[in-house]
């Protein structure tokens, strides 16, 4: 049996070594053993990546990697810098790149949102016409 001290938790999971906070209650070796475990869909990039030849093998790759690169978006998977720019990279090779004169053709893309000046508890904004004004009362006062 591991030397423990008793004045602190044991581990959630093998419940013989002292758990440390920063690994949220577990101790270092099964914290370590679960880190092993615990795989994502990126660890085998590497491999696929080395793998991808012609224009099609990469086209292949970036539709089996779109629900990966949906949940980096939405927060639901980590990903570190180096497996994001690999997964740039894989979108680049598989739908080319967007060049700056490609991006002047399209025009804007959406709505800036600018900061309003003297906000506060006086500030309303007209939802008919988004202004910031006191008139058409009846539908701001709605």
């Amino acid at each position: 049996m591991p030397l423990t001290d008793p004045t602190k938790p044991l581990c959630n999971r093998c419940g013989k070594r002292n758990a440390q906070v920063i690994f949220k209650g577990l101790c270092q070796r099964c914290y370590t053993e679960l880190r092993q475990i615990a795989k994502t869909p990126l660890d085998a990039l590497g491999n696929a990546v080395a793998a991808a030849r012609t224009d099609s093998d990469w086209k292949n790759l970036a539709a089996k990697l779109a629900p990966t690169i949906e949940a980096i978006a939405k927060g639901e998977l980590a990903a570190t810098a180096a497996q994001a720019a690999l997964l740039k990279t894989i979108m680049d090779r598989a739908y080319g790149r967007v060049t700056k004169s490609q991006e002047d053709a399209k025009g804007p893309i959406g709505v800036v949102v600018l900061p309003v000046l003297n906000t506060g508890a006086s500030m309303q904004i007209c939802p008919r016409c988004l202004e910031a004004h006191q008139q058409h009362s009846d539908v701001v006062n709605e």
